[in-house]
C-alpha cells in the first residue's frame, strides 16, 4: 500500500528536527518493510527528495525562507497535494497554530489525524487570534484520529464524538533502553529539547537555576542541549546573561546519535519544565536510559507514572528548586527513580508502536 505521512518537521530540518520528526521516521521505516511510505515535509534547502532508511522524503514548499513562513506555505500547499497524490492512507500530523489542516476535505481516501500537537488555545493567547475555534471545527472533519495520551483522547471525544480514536503513543529506540548509567567526575543536570522559551518553560528553569545555585552545597553545571528559531536562541542567551548564570550554564546546541545517548547516561538527572506538551519524547528517552527526570505536573505529562518520575505542582518554582536539590544530594533516590523509569519505558519500544500502526492500516484497508 502507498502510505503518506505529512509533517512539517523532518530529521534534517535545521530549525526544528524535534521529537515528532524522529518518531515519524522510526515508525515509517518499519512500515516501509511492507509498504511504499512517503513523508511530505517542509522544504528548507534545495533538496527536492531523498530516500532515508527505505522511506521516501519529499520536501514541500519554498526553501531558504524564514521557518514560520515556510510552515505557513507548507500548510497552504497540503490540500493541493492531497488532491493530486496517489495514496491509500494519509497520516496527517497536526501543526501549530491551529492543529488541523483539513486534509479530509480534499480527498475521499482515508485520512488519519495525528494529534502530535493540540494546543490552539495556547497559540491563541500568544498571537491574539481565535485559533482554538479553527481547531475545534477542524477536528469534526476527521473520521479517524490517533492520540498520544488518554487525556488527549478524552479531550477530543468532546469536540469530535463521531471520530474513531486510537491511542498510540510515541516510542523510544532500543539503544536508549540498553544504555547503562555512567558516573563522571564533573556531574551535571541536563535539559534536552527544542529551544522555545514559552512552551518549554526555559525561563522558569533559569530562574529556578539561579535560586538553586544559591542553595546547592556542591557546584554543579546545567547543560542545555537543543536548537530552535534564532530569535528563541537569542532570548535564551540574553536571559542567561541577565540572570548572571553564564558560568554555570553550558549551551550545547543540537545533539544526536551517540553524543545524545552519552549526555543522557552521564547526567545526574534531567529537567523538563514545559508549560504544555502533547507527549514529550525527550522525557521518554531520558526515562529509557534510567536517568531520573524532574517535571511539572502538566496534562501533557499525565501518561507518566508518578513512581517513575519526580513531578511538582505546575509552575511552582520553589518546589522545583527543592526537588532539584533533593535529587542532586540523594544518590539512592536517583537510582530508585531511574530504575523505575527504565522499567516503565520498556512498553514504548518502537517495534510495538509500529505494529499498532500496521494494525490500524489493515483495519482502514478492509
Amino acid at each position: 500500500m502507498k502510505i503518506i505521512f505529512s509533517i512539517y518537521d523532518s530529521l534534517k530540518n535545521p530549525y526544528y528536527g524535534g521529537g515528532g520528526a524522529r518518531s515519524t521516521h522510526e515508525i515509517a521505516k518499519r512500515l516501509a518493510k511492507n509498504h511504499w511510505v512517503t513523508i511530505l515535509c517542509g522544504s528548507f534547502d534545495d533538496t527536492g527528495s531523498e530516500m532515508i532508511d527505505g522511506v521516501h522524503y519529499r520536501y514541500v514548499g519554498v526553501p531558504f525562507v524564514n521557518p514560520k513562513l515556510g510552515q505557513l506555505i507548507f500548510i497552504l500547499l497540503l490540500p493541493f497535494y492531497a488532491s493530486v497524490e496517489q495514496f491509500d492512507i494519509w497520516f496527517e500530523h497536526f501543526l501549530p497554530p491551529h492543529s488541523t489542516t483539513f486534509i479530509p476535505l480534499f480527498t475521499k481516501k482515508p485520512v488519519v489525524g495525528i494529534t502530535t500537537i493540540l494546543h490552539a488555545s495556547e497559540f491563541a493567547k500568544k498571537y491574539k487570534l481565535p485559533f482554538q475555534i479553527i481547531e475545534k471545527f477542524g477536528l469534526t472533519k476527521y473520521r479517524h484520529l490517533v492520540v498520544l495520551t488518554e487525556s488527549l483522547k478524552q479531550k477530543i471525544k468532546k469536540s469530535s464524538p463521531a471520530s474513531t480514536i486510537d491511542l498510540i503513543p510515541l516510542g523510544v529506540e532500543r539503544r536508549y533502553l540498553r544504555l547503562k548509567k555512567q558516573v563522571i567526575s564533573t556531574p551535571y543536570i541536563l535539559y534536552i529539547g527544542r529551544i522555545d522559551i514559552e512552551q518549554k518553560g526555559l525561563d522558569l528553569l533559569l530562574h529556578s537555576w539561579k535560586e538553586y545555585q544559591g542553595k546547592a552545597r556542591t557546584p554543579i553545571q546545567l547543560k542545555i542541549a537543543g536548537s530552535g528559531l534564532k530569535e528563541e536562541e537569542k532570548k535564551l542567551k540574553k536571559l542567561i546573561r541577565r540572570l548572571k548564570v553564564k558560568d554555570s550554564v553550558e549551551l550545547l546546541g543540537t545533539v544526536a546519535g551517540s553524543q545524545k545517548a552519552k549526555l543522557f547516561s552521564q547526567a545526574l538527572f534531567c529537567v523538563f519544565p514545559s508549560r504544555f506538551e502533547t507527549f514529550g519524547l525527550a522525557l521518554l528517552e531520558s526515562m529509557a536510559t534510567g536517568t531520573p527526570a524532574l517535571i511539572f505536573d502538566i496534562p501533557g505529562f499525565s501518561w507518566v507514572a508518578k513512581s517513575a518520575v519526580t513531578k511538582v505542582k505546575m509552575f511552582d518554582s520553589k518546589s522545583f528548586v527543592r526537588e532539584m536539590i533533593r535529587l542532586t544530594e540523594n544518590k539512592n533516590l536517583r537510582q530508585m527513580i531511574g530504575s523505575r523509569a527504565k522499567q516503565f519505558a520498556q512498553q514504548f519500544d518502537y517495534d510495538a508502536i509500529a505494529h499498532q500502526y500496521q494494525q490500524l492500516i489493515v483495519r482502514l484497508a478492509t
